[in-house]
């Protein structure tokens, strides 16, 4: 068991929690850059629990076989938030926000995320699962409405 905080510095400071005398011991420091942390928790597509940091990056952290923390770096650009979205399909469904668009993600144990991206030309508005064509529907606002 682990406790992640994310930091003002940039950082997350991760804690091995002994569950029998509750007590905190720091194993690691993963840092993402110079803005403050916020950690959002998930779910892999497996099922296995995970953390989201959002800072000066994005990685995504979580436990491995062995119980050691792994930070795997998500190769997208000024993400400002991210949320699970399994509620809406497939577990491990993922939305990533930027200033400018919204990435939708799967994330799965081999510690990469899968991320297919297609231009809306749009804001999106809502997005939602069609589980008859394995698809997913993305309401958006018209250019020049708002």
């Amino acid at each position: 068991l682990h406790l992640l905080a994310g930091l003002s510095d940039g950082s997350v400071a991760a804690y091995a929690v002994d569950e029998v005398d509750c007590t905190l011991r720091r194993t690691r420091t993963f840092g993402l850059g110079s803005r403050p942390v916020h950690l959002a928790p998930c779910r892999s597509s497996s099922g296995r629990g995970v953390a989201i940091a959002i800072g000066g990056g994005a990685a995504v952290i979580q436990q491995d076989a062995h119980g050691s923390l792994a930070c795997v770096d998500v190769n997208l650009r000024q993400v400002t938030r991210a949320a699970e979205i399994g509620h809406l399909g497939p577990k491990g469904l993922v939305a990533f926000a930027a200033s400018d668009c919204l990435v939708v993600g799967v994330l799965q144990d081999i510690t990469r995320v899968h991320v297919r991206t297609a231009a809306l030309g749009a804001s999106p508005l809502r997005v939602c699962w069609h589980a008859a064509s394995s698809s997913y529907i993305v309401a958006c606002q018209p250019p020049g409405e708002g």
